[in-house]
């Protein structure tokens, strides 16, 4: 027996390719009309992996001193004219790292 084969009526379904180029399986009933194989549920979308855990902040005197250093070239203008594509960019993860390690949480203004 083939794997697309009408149980009810004895014959093997053929394939046809819809309008929209979606495929199914039928065969054309005695009494007229059309008699199509049932739908196989689609597979289910995989589950998009659990989110990995934030990695751990290194504390160390050469990450803070790095820190530091962005912060004061913020602060002096020279992150904006050595880096004016990715200044802002980088104005955010100094922001995002520093208040992480404060704790300070910022509010929007009216």
């Amino acid at each position: 027996m083939t794997e697309h084969y009408c149980e009810e009526h004895g014959i093997e379904f053929t394939e046809k390719t819809s309008k929209s180029g979606d495929v199914f399986w039928s065969h054309r009933k005695d009494g007229g009309g059309w008699c199509n194989e049932a739908k196989a549920k689609k597979p289910t979308q995989p589950q998009p992996a659990a989110k990995p855990e934030p990695a751990k902040r290194d504390s160390s005197p050469e990450v803070g001193m790095c820190w530091n250093n962005v912060g004061n070239r913020i602060g002096d203008g020279s992150i904006d004219r050595d880096y004016p594509k990715s200044a802002t960019k980088i104005k955010g993860q100094y922001y995002k790292y520093i208040f992480g390690v404060t704790g300070i949480k910022l509010e929007k203004e009216d």
